[in-house]
């Protein structure tokens, strides 16, 4: 599952997404875009990107004893010199190895970010 902490607000630049239940010590990391879509993707779906939107990919990161992936985004410097402007909902979902040459992904998340 995927959640996030802080605010979506762009001023305060706080929010941290979470994804739970990785299987430790795997890698992985954040997709994003600002369109949504739901096709087969692996053991799961894509929850993110479609219809000319790019998917954007976040920090890699490796889960640790905790099955847990934390990544503090910070709006000001984002992938392909991207920007969220408020009023913008973005979609966020965690892609992940599960053993080698098998993957998954978690639930999306869409935040409207505001000023």
């Amino acid at each position: 599952m995927i959640s996030a902490t802080g605010s979506a607000s762009l001023s305060a630049n706080d929010l941290v997404l979470h994804a739970n239940n990785i299987p430790t010590g795997n890698p992985g990391l954040f997709l994003y875009s600002k369109n949504p879509q739901q096709v087969p993707f692996g053991a799961n779906s894509l929850c993110v990107g479609g219809a000319g939107f790019a998917v954007r990919r976040l920090a890699p990161l490796t889960s640790g004893a905790g099955t847990t992936f934390t990544f503090a985004l910070d709006q000001n410097n984002l992938p392909g010199g991207d920007s969220i402007l408020a009023g913008e909902t973005v979609n966020f979902q965690a892609w992940f190895r599960t053993t080698p040459g098998q993957f998954d992904t978690s639930n999306g998340l869409a935040v409207l970010f505001g000023s």
